[in-house]
Parts: structure tokens; C-alpha cells; sequence
């Protein structure tokens, strides 16, 4: 598959979550656009388009054939400066029947002052997905972790703030510590809670290590 596009994938990331009683991975893009590659009747510096919405087609692999698709919505879209930030939720099934995975983002534009999108969208270059295994531990053993990239913590603060319900999304799925999990090749801030206590600590898991593990001792804290 050769398909060339306008933007440079910087990373994703994956998180297990459960959606509609279905179980699925959260896979979570961020992405620099390149504008001076688009369009030139786009390039109002003073009013640069914005991604209005976003698609990804994701491909199932079993060593270079494609065994099945997905066309998936992009969800939780966030743009700063130059960049974009959004999630995908992939049905879990998919993902444990096949042997690689790509993923290829379509992002449709507007401009303040139109109406609907844009007749122009601009296609991201294909990337795999390709996870590494966490394993998260703690003394005593029992607590909840919540596994934020730090892009969305520094964003948002009611995540440094202990909200239930924005750190709820974050809660690794497969259980309390010691736990195992999978991630991507990214910075996190892992967030453990035991009993009424907070501890964050930040890790940033990477392939030069398959099997990472970070610790946090509530003892010495």
C-alpha cells in the first residue's frame, strides 16, 4: 500500500477501555499538519483551516495481505498551533486476530466564517500499530492507575485535579497492581490511587525495552 499524504505522524498510542458492553483499544493520534503542503486557496494566514472532522481507515493484516477494514470516526478532536489530537476506539477482536495493523487518517477542513466543511481533506501517511507491554507496580499491591498521555494532562486540569470522571477514560482496564498492560511508545503520567491517596509519577515506555515496568512505593511518600 502506497498512499502519500500532507501530514507527518508524529505517534499513537494504545489504551484498553470498554465501549457499549463491546471491548475495545483506545488509540490515541497525535499528528503536525504541514500546511504550507496544502492547498494555496486554503493559506489565509490569518485564517488558517481547521480540521472540521476526521476518518481513518484501519487495515488487518496477515503478513502483507489485508484481511479485513474499518472505517472509523475520529472522537475527542483537540488542535493546538500546528498539531491535532484525537481518539479512535477499535473493537478488541480485531486487533487480537490479526498480526499488524495500519492506520491511515483522512482529516476534512473548514474556515471560520463557512459553513459545513471544506471540498478538500488531506490524507496522513500509514502507520502500524505496534504495542509494548507495561507492567505497573505498587506497595502495597491493590491500587487503581490511570495511564494519561501527557499531552492530555497538561491540557486538561481537572486530570492534576483527581477528577473522577476525567480520569475515568484513563483507568487501565486489565485491573488494580500489580497489573500489566499495554501501551505505545509515548510519555505518560501514570496516576495511582490507594485507598484516598494520589501519587503520579511519569514514564515513558520504549522499544529499546519490550517489557518496561514502572513502581511507586505509598510507603516512602
Amino acid at each position: 500500500m502506497n498512499i502519500k499524504g500532507n501530514i507527518n505522524l508524529i505517534s499513537f498510542w494504545l489504551l484498553t477501555t470498554t465501549c457499549f458492553a463491546q471491548d475495545t483499544k483506545k488509540i490515541y493520534f497525535v499528528e503536525k499538519i504541514d500546511y504550507s503542503k496544502l492547498s494555496a486557496k486554503l493559506l489565509d494566514v490569518s485564517n488558517l483551516p481547521k480540521i472540521a472532522s476526521a476518518s481513518v481507515e484501519v487495515y488487518f493484516h496477515d503478513k502483507e495481505v489485508i484481511t479485513d477494514s474499518l472505517t472509523l470516526h475520529a472522537q475527542g478532536i483537540v488542535t493546538w498551533k500546528d498539531s491535532v489530537a484525537f481518539i479512535l476506539n477499535i473493537p478488541e477482536n480485531y486487533l487480537y486476530h490479526s498480526k499488524r495493523i495500519s492506520i491511515i487518517p483522512i482529516y476534512h477542513f473548514k474556515k471560520d466564517g463557512t459553513k459545513g466543511n471544506l471540498p478538500f481533506y488531506s490524507i496522513g501517511l500509514e502507520k502500524s500499530v505496534d504495542p509494548l507491554l507495561l507492567k505497573i507496580k505498587s506497595n502495597p499491591p491493590g491500587a487503581i492507575v490511570y495511564l494519561i498521555p501527557k499531552f492530555f494532562w497538561e491540557r486538561d486540569k481537572q486530570l492534576s485535579n483527581f477528577n473522577q470522571n476525567s480520569l475515568f477514560p484513563y483507568r487501565v482496564s486489565e485491573g488494580n497492581t500489580n497489573v500489566t498492560t499495554y501501551v505505545q511508545e509515548f510519555v505518560y503520567v501514570a496516576v495511582f490511587r490507594y485507598k484516598n491517596r494520589y501519587l503520579t509519577l511519569q514514564c515513558s515506555p520504549n522499544h529499546l525495552h519490550k517489557n518496561d515496568s514502572v513502581f511507586i512505593d505509598f510507603n516512602l511518600k
